[in-house]
């Protein structure tokens, strides 16, 4: 999946309502790889969880610095 200015939007929007409602974190389903980098620096702070299914991905994510669940 690529990081696009809508899905950029869209997470803009999911990280102000997690803020705004005291929320510890948001989780992220992607089914494709994302640019990990990009989505924390989105995230402003806020801990993103990203359910991946391959573990190269939880790794490059881990790395980022988010949180990661590999998924069977």
């Amino acid at each position: 999946m690529k990081f696009n200015e809508e899905f950029g939007t869209i997470f803009e929007a999911v990280v102000t309502l997690a803020k705004g409602t005291g929320a510890d974190a948001v989780l992220i389903l992607v089914d494709e790889k994302l640019d990990w980098q990009q989505l924390a620096e989105y995230a402003g702070g806020l801990r993103v969880v990203v359910a991946v299914e391959r573990s190269e991905d939880a790794v490059s994510a881990i790395d980022a610095g988010l949180a990661s669940v590999l998924l069977d």
